[in-house]
């Protein structure tokens, strides 16, 4: 019998013991990563109601930033701008200035013309208005009216904290060294 084959099975015992505790350290290692992963889970689970609380707190600093600043009302959803029916203007307005002189004998033909011009109807007599565009009107009546509840009270504590700050004075600096002036102070302080 040769002794390296004795030999190898000696070599295969110590590396089984190293191998013994490699995998137990290995183990333990993986237990650390696991313990590192809850810990993980826990802070971002949480972190989501912590930024949650961060959006809604700077929307709102946003909001009164943009109303206070600029006087506009704040936007936060963007929508077609709402119709206005066409109304025409008077041809004739007894406030304004009459660009014709009165020499030229045409004084009350603007009174003449304004007395027989009818005011335009927005629609046709006897015509009839779509159900669905009534109902889709009432509905963005009452969506604009749920918005302005929301937008007026904030326009209202943005304009009252707008009233309520005052500009920071700012001081005008000397010119010289702030090592020299504070030196000074420190002198007069000291007698």
């Amino acid at each position: 019998m040769n002794y390296r084959v004795v030999k190898q099975f000696w070599i295969n015992t110590v590396d089984n013991v190293f191998n013994f505790f490699y995998k137990i350290v290995d183990f333990l290692k993986i237990w650390v990563d696991v313990f590192w992963a809850f810990l993980d889970i826990w802070y971002h689970f949480f972190a989501i109601f912590g930024n949650l609380f961060l959006y809604i707190y700077y929307i709102f600093l946003f909001i009164i930033d943009r109303t206070t600043e600029s006087g506009t009302n704040i936007v936060l959803t963007s929508r077609l701008p709402k119709r206005v029916p066409f109304k025409p203007q008077k041809a004739y307005v007894k406030d304004s200035y009459n660009p014709i002189p009165a020499m030229y004998g045409v004084k009350n033909v603007a009174e003449k013309v304004a007395s027989s011009i009818t005011p335009m109807r927005t629609a046709p007599k006897g015509t009839r208005t779509s159900i669905f565009k009534t109902i889709l009107s009432a509905l963005r009546d009452f969506v604009e009216l749920i918005i302005d509840l929301f937008r007026k009270p904030v326009k209202a504590i943005g304009d009252f904290a707008a009233r309520r700050m005052q500009p920071v004075k700012e001081e005008h600096h000397k010119t010289g060294s702030l090592i020299e002036e504070y030196m000074k102070e420190y002198e007069q302080k000291r007698k």
